[in-house]
């Protein structure tokens, strides 16, 4: 009888203790999802809701140049606490403390949403001022180019 007591109480803990998890570990932080990109069907990088991130050509894994009325616009992607994503995205992923508070970076670029995309699937800010581009899962390869790109191109705009 007392064996049952403690295996009922020890499967009452376990039980518990996995709710506790599964609330706290809530949703991924960043997800790989698909947006049209250029009217291709694209995997993108994308916030909790599913809305497409972006970075910015002008800034390096310690320069944030979207600040102020900026980051109105162009909401970046701050991480309170522990954050997360699926396990092929992580290694890229880490936190800088720049002047818009803790914001994620993916591959030393800092992440953003973009205002006027309002769903999934939405990739408005592509291309925006030629420095602003949709992040990919193959960010680290595709940003050289797209750095190359907005050097190559003049631009008045800080965004």
């Amino acid at each position: 009888m007392h064996a049952k007591k403690l295996v009922a109480a020890l499967l009452g803990t376990l039980a518990t203790a996995a709710l506790a998890m599964g609330s706290s570990s809530g949703a991924d932080t960043v997800h790989v999802g698909t947006a049209m990109v250029n009217g291709k069907s694209t995997q993108v990088l994308t916030d909790a809701q599913g809305l497409t991130l972006y970075y910015n050509t002008k800034d390096s894994a310690t320069k944030v140049t979207c600040t102020g009325a900026c980051a109105k616009f162009w909401p970046p992607l701050l991480a309170s606490g522990k954050y997360t994503a699926p396990q092929s995205l992580m290694s890229g992923l880490s936190v800088f403390k720049g002047p818009n508070g803790p914001q994620l970076e993916y591959h030393g670029h800092p992440l953003y949403t973009y205002l006027p995309d309002t769903k999934p699937g939405q990739a408005k800010g592509e291309g925006a001022f030629k420095i602003w581009f949709v992040a990919t899962p193959a960010l680290k390869a595709a940003a050289a180019a797209a750095s190359n790109q907005a050097t190559s191109s003049s631009s008045s705009s800080s965004w």
